[in-house]
């Protein structure tokens, strides 16, 4: 799929060890469903839908502006209301939307109604719900070593990490650079002298509605909290 979203040949870059990393989350999400519903076929069914969203949202996207989905993207999740919904609208169809949503339900209902238990016993479904537990408890220890960016071979490019390590791993590896990045200490005082090198004398609450501000627009490509800088 990630071939395929860049538009690239099937074979390239086959069977490395980030298309191992990219594979393990889904296995991770296919054996959580299995767990929670005890049906093969349809945890595979929704893992493979999940798996065609997203991949599909990234095509979408790398068709469109050129970049492949990335974690940031994700924020726009957190502000769902109208413009958001209209800006997604212009890149889906809502109605396609709907009837490819109405469709995945009556096929994940289909096949639950259909797909026989998988787990005939309870033992080895909670032993199972143990090891994913421990796994999902321990990814401090673990995400970090697994999604390293020289064994992956990610890149500074968006395509070349999606090429190398996959989609998933690489908003993995952006998600953990960017916790990583949140815990840098923060100097005061280095914030402060930065600050007072552009003050004005000028009182912002006293201008005349009259007056248009200056607006600067600074785009970063760190991450920061902007919370941190007064006013």
């Amino acid at each position: 799929m990630d071939r395929t979203s860049l538009g690239l040949e099937l074979n390239t870059y086959m069977f490395t060890l980030g298309s191992l990393g990219n594979l393990l989350p889904f296995g991770l999400v296919f054996l959580t469903f299995l767990t929670l519903f005890n049906r093969l076929f349809t945890s595979l069914l929704l893992t493979l839908s999940i798996a065609a969203i997203l991949y599909f949202i990234s095509f979408t996207k790398n068709n469109i502006l050129g970049k492949p989905l990335s974690g940031d993207d994700f924020i726009f999740l957190s502000y769902i209301d109208k413009s958001t919904t209209s800006l997604f609208s212009s890149y889906i169809n809502p109605q396609i939307g709907a009837l490819a949503a109405t469709a995945a339900v009556i096929a994940f209902l289909l096949a639950g109604y259909f797909d026989k238990r998988f787990f005939l016993k309870s033992k080895p479904r909670v032993f199972l719900l143990f090891i994913l537990a421990s796994v999902f408890s321990s990814t401090s220890l673990w995400v970090g070593k697994v999604y390293e960016f020289n064994t992956l071979r990610f890149s500074w490019s968006e395509q070349l990490s999606s090429l190398h390590a996959g989609l998933v791993s690489k908003i993995i590896f952006t998600e953990i650079k960017a916790q990583e990045a949140m815990k840098e200490p923060i100097n005061e005082n280095d914030i402060n002298h930065v600050l007072s090198q552009f003050n004005s004398t000028t009182n912002p609450n006293t201008q005349s509605e009259s007056v248009k501000p200056d607006i600067i627009i600074i785009q970063s490509e760190s991450f920061f909290d902007p919370a941190i800088i007064a006013n």
